[in-house]
């Protein structure tokens, strides 16, 4: 059956505008990214679109919209004061500026052409191209889920922000790290639809810089003094020079993942410029001047069939939801006999029960199907962030992309067992907090730096994956994404800015107070007292198969 789809945005765009620092730098600087910043210069733009509806826009006096394009590019101009990086050239760097083992690196430099800002309009009301709030109510079996979302991308302007190619060596032709799109509904409602080069920001730093945003677009709008931002940026933290002497073998103890882009290139099914060895490392391979390093482990590309049609979906879990989810995990464990003394947290059951979910949807769609196989191993690919996890630790408003990706591994055949008597969720859940345990050792994660700072080419090796043997699941709990105000209340929602790829899952407060139990909780300032929504994309057939009752038993 075809899934009821929203509808997209139908955008008209009506002006284009380079903004810049309202105080810039009068000296160009260029500054080197981290090794971690740079091992993510091939993956998609991190973004999410926040939604005003006109119930809370159009409540404001004096006859002045606070939302207006106008006013959101004159904060946003004192903002950058603060975020140059955002506005800055993001391109391969000077070897000199360079690591000595891998002299093909990323920096930005300042100042550059500006945040690309589109003001657009849609002719449609807003409450029409969004998933509404799900009504909380008892824990039930399958969660709440909305109907197919749009492809998100159609809520910005089309024009890409910097993708990794070969060709910005020579290019002088500057591309815009952020980009974002000011929308006006048919309703009144506005939308900001925000995106970021994934080496400036991952999805805590978007958040921060957001929030930055609207603290001084509040702080203009009511004329009050504009407040000072005291955020790092300082990639340099993260250098070479922090981990020189760590014990790199601890780093082959994290349960991590090292797929080769260069050694199955002719695989891959589209020509990405990261499966190509560099042309000036090439010629330093050739020579000698550098070794080449080691081959890794092959990219399965087999696993992942990009042809195949994937939607989104938002599976909406209650606070009842989530206390009986932690309730299963923890029973079972308590009633294991060689159970260990790690504490399993809330989100951790949850997010076991959703890949326990997933891999049982497939498990079922594909054996009725009969034409395609699922592995007997299957990957959850959790994404951390390294702030509280390096030594020295860096603060949690640390801007740039310190993520790694864990991998966790498990048979196909346990996780999407139906038998209650196996404890499915439970031992997944102990397998996934015991594996996230293992990254809170500092002494590892150093090592882990020192590694990447030995190859040549930071981007070389992929750390996750996609397809049918493959959850990637991203927690953007704690970042303050649903806590965004621009003098207007807090957005009516917030969708994050994902590509339609199998087995892709992100972890968010609900924006959403509730009623009832619900309501009365969300004052406790408890991340999943308004309950928790789950943006879930999944091959057509599978996201069929997970809105029935026993995919979530």
């Amino acid at each position: 059956m075809e899934p009821k789809v929203l509808p997209v945005p139908d955008l008209k765009f009506t002006s284009r505008a380079s903004i810049q620092p309202s105080h810039p730098r009068l000296t160009k600087t260029t500054i080197p990214l981290s090794v971690v910043d740079n091992s993510v210069a091939n993956y998609s733009e991190t973004g999410a679109i926040w939604f005003f509806s006109s119930d809370i826009v159009h409540n404001f006096s004096e006859g002045v919209n606070p939302l207006s394009a106008d006013r959101v590019i004159e904060s946003l101009t004192e903002t950058l004061s603060s975020y140059p990086q955002l506005a800055g050239q993001l391109d391969f760097i000077p070897e000199s500026l360079s690591h000595a083992s891998n002299p093909i690196r990323l920096g930005v430099t300042m100042p550059g052409p500006g945040v690309s800002f589109h003001v657009a309009e849609s002719p449609h009301p807003l409450l029409s191209l969004l998933p509404k709030h799900p009504s909380p109510c008892p824990a039930i079996a399958p969660p709440l889920c909305s109907p197919t979302l749009p492809s998100l991308s159609s809520f910005f302007h089309p024009s890409p922000t910097y993708r990794l190619s070969w060709d910005n060596l020579t290019n002088t032709t500057p591309f815009h790290s952020t980009q974002i799109t000011h929308t006006t509904y048919q309703c009144g409602s506005v939308s900001l639809s925000v995106k970021i080069a994934h080496p400036l920001a991952d999805a805590q730093s978007l958040c921060t810089f957001v929030h930055d945003w609207s603290l001084i677009h509040r702080a203009i709008s009511s004329k009050i003094p504009i407040p000072t931002l005291g955020r790092i940026f300082d990639p340099s933290l993260l250098s070479v020079e922090g981990v020189r002497s760590a014990r790199r073998e601890l780093s082959r103890r994290l349960p991590l993942e090292h797929l080769d882009w260069w050694c199955n290139p002719d695989d891959c099914p589209w020509d990405s410029p990261a499966r190509h060895i560099p042309p000036a490392l090439q010629s330093r391979f050739d020579t000698g001047t550098l070794p080449r390093p080691e081959s890794k482990r092959r990219i399965p590309w087999e696993e992942w069939d990009a042809s195949r049609p994937c939607i989104g979906k938002i599976f909406h879990f209650s606070s009842e939801d989530i206390e009986q989810i932690l309730q299963s995990a923890i029973a079972a464990t308590i009633n294991s006999s060689n159970a260990p003394s790690a504490r399993i947290s809330r989100q951790i059951a949850l997010i076991a029960h959703i890949w326990c979910s997933i891999v049982r949807a497939r498990a079922l769609t594909y054996h009725a199907l009969q034409s395609v196989s699922l592995p007997e191993t299957q990957t959850l690919n959790l994404t951390l962030s390294l702030r509280p996890r390096v030594d020295p630790k860096v603060p949690q408003d640390f801007l740039g992309s310190p993520i790694v990706n864990s991998a966790i591994k498990a048979s196909t055949i346990g996780l999407s067992s139906p038998s209650p008597s196996q404890s499915a969720h439970s031992e997944t859940a102990r397998l996934v907090q015991n594996a996230v345990n293992q990254f809170d050792d500092p002494s590892a994660i150093n090592a882990m730096l020192a590694e990447m700072n030995a190859e040549p080419c930071p981007w070389r090796l992929w750390d996750a994956f996609l397809g049918r043997a493959r959850v990637l699941c991203t927690s953007w709990i704690g970042s303050g994404v649903s806590e965004i105000d621009f003098g207007v209340g807090k957005a009516d929602r917030v969708l994050p800015l994902m590509p339609a790829c199998q087995g892709l899952v992100v972890v968010m407060e609900s924006i959403d107070e509730g009623q009832g139990k619900e309501k009365e909780q969300a004052e406790s300032g408890k991340w999943y007292d308004r309950g928790v929504d789950v943006v879930l994309f999944e091959e057509m057939d599978v996201m069929e198969r997970l809105t029935k009752e026993d995919t979530w038993q």
